[in-house]
């Protein structure tokens, strides 16, 4: 049962990186986004 519940757990992390890794990418494509029409691209 630990072994399960640290399994779980270790799953839940993945999905909680992967989101943020989604996330981190979508702010990094926004700021080169505008950066492009400041002109500074």
């Amino acid at each position: 049962m630990d072994t399960l519940s640290r399994l779980l757990n270790s799953l839940e992390l993945a999905a909680c990186v992967q989101r943020f890794d989604r996330f981190n990418v979508d702010l990094i494509e926004i700021g080169r986004g505008d950066w492009d029409e400041v002109g500074f691209g």
